[in-house]
């Protein structure tokens, strides 16, 4: 018989690689459907730099007014069940389909609730008839959006991202094709936030029916586990209403209490859009460490936990010093040549909101260490002086320096709540 072959050890420069992709494979596939989620939100991004050269300096910053107004009315519609849903339904993912029968009817309620009121508060408080219907709509279209994204985290607690790929993917698609449709046969203002509303409900819709075929609904009407809930998200709920009012206080008080032009708004808003748009490079880091850091703090695994922890916070610092540097220099094109010429003076005030953006990644990131590990009344504490410092900070340097001051007064209130973060999640490690 012949001799067997003979047999070496494996070459370990051969069998690393392997290793690798096997531990690691499934968390870079989830990034890369997290990544591809959040892309599609460039989609609204493009709808916006379209919508400023079309509309004008002046209808844009109408838009960019009853943006603001709404995203702070809005956000009280998901009220912090978001973050909260996703960590309990990756727990216990067998009430997946009672949460989510529930949650979505809960936030309806909360829907119509709100637009209610500001319709009310509308009436009562903004005399021009054409910006009245402008952020109306424009309240409903983004209320919409929030609910979409609040069924959408299911997919995450399923660790079902590629379905919330091709749900984002879909229903972002549908509103990019209807809004640059009518900016180019209707290019005017209120057509423009009717068709955003239009497309909103078809994603809203198209949300809904995947994500029932996917984790099924129960059917069965439980008060008691959404007023259990919404009780137990109420610090979280407070915490993101701030925050939305943290990110949008800028331009309504440039509005409503320095009086400055929609024209000047329409220019601080367009620079605002760019550095709302990366936001979205956080929150796929978040989105996917979420349920991951929940379980391992869960489970008491300490040393997963801080691998986690500091993987993700230096993953955001790689990101963004680039993405900074990179901005400050192409700034004077995005304003002049993306926007438009007569957008060319917000070039130093979008250079100012990268340096923001930066430290940003890093507030948003420790937000959500504070969720995870159930500190949520003192995001809220924290989150609401850093309110109050920017509103300040705002109101001050605006009045002495126009809108580049109200960068400056960004970058400034972003450091003030990096440091109260990190100082607490520092301390307590102690």
């Amino acid at each position: 018989m012949p001799a067997d072959p003979p047999s070496f050890p494996p070459d370990p420069e051969a069998v690393r690689p392997r290793r690798l992709i096997s531990r690691y494979g499934p968390l870079i596939r989830t990034f890369g459907f997290a990544g591809l989620t959040n892309l599609t939100n460039f989609f609204a991004v493009a709808v916006m730099l379209v919508a400023a050269r079309v509309l004008g300096r002046e209808d844009f910053g109408a838009l960019a007014y009853a943006q603001s107004l709404a995203i702070v009315a809005m956000t009280l519609v998901s009220f912090g069940l978001d973050l909260l849903v996703t960590r309990e339904v990756s727990r216990r993912k067998g009430l997946g389909s009672h949460y989510f029968y529930n949650h979505m009817i809960w936030v309806m309620v909360l829907w119509t609730a709100i637009l209610a009121a500001l319709a009310v508060g509308v009436m009562l408080f903004e005399p021009d008839p054409l910006l009245r219907w402008v952020i109306l709509l424009t309240a409903a279209a983004w209320g919409l959006r929030v609910i979409t994204l609040s069924a959408q985290v299911y997919f995450r607690a399923f660790d079902r991202f590629g379905r919330e790929s091709a749900v984002a993917l879909t229903g972002q698609t549908v509103y990019l094709v209807l809004c640059l449709v009518t900016l180019v046969l209707a290019p005017d203002l209120l057509p423009f936030v009717i068709v955003i509303l239009a497309a909103r409900s078809i994603g809203y819709a198209i949300a809904l029916v995947s994500v029932g075929r996917t984790i099924g609904v129960s059917y069965r009407l439980d008060p008691r586990l959404v007023l259990q809930l919404q009780r137990m998200a109420l610090p979280i709920g407070f915490s993101a209403a701030l925050s939305a009012a943290y990110t949008q206080v800028d331009i309504l008080i440039l509005r409503s209490g320095l009086g400055f032009g929609l024209d000047e708004i329409g220019v601080y808003g367009a620079a605002l859009k760019v550095y709302l748009a990366l936001f979205m490079l956080p929150s796929t880091v978040t989105n996917v460490l979420l349920p991951r850091l929940s379980v391992s703090f869960a489970d008491g695994d300490a040393r997963r936990y801080r691998r986690l922890v500091w993987g993700g916070g230096a993953l955001l610092f790689a990101v963004s010093l680039p993405m900074t540097a990179i901005g400050i220099v192409l700034s004077p094109w995005i304003m002049e040549t993306v926007f438009g010429p007569e957008y060319a003076s917000g070039t130093r005030v979008l250079q100012i909101l990268f340096v923001a953006a930066m430290i940003w990644f890093q507030v948003f990131y420790a937000r959500m260490l504070l969720v995870v590990i159930d500190r949520q009344r003192l995001m809220v504490w924290i989150t609401l002086v850093g309110l109050a410092v920017r509103i300040g900070l705002v109101w001050g340097l605006s009045e002495t320096w126009g809108i580049e001051g109200t960068a400056i007064a960004v970058v400034i209130a972003e450091a003030a709540m990096l440091a109260s973060l990190w100082g607490y999640l520092a301390l307590r490690r102690r």
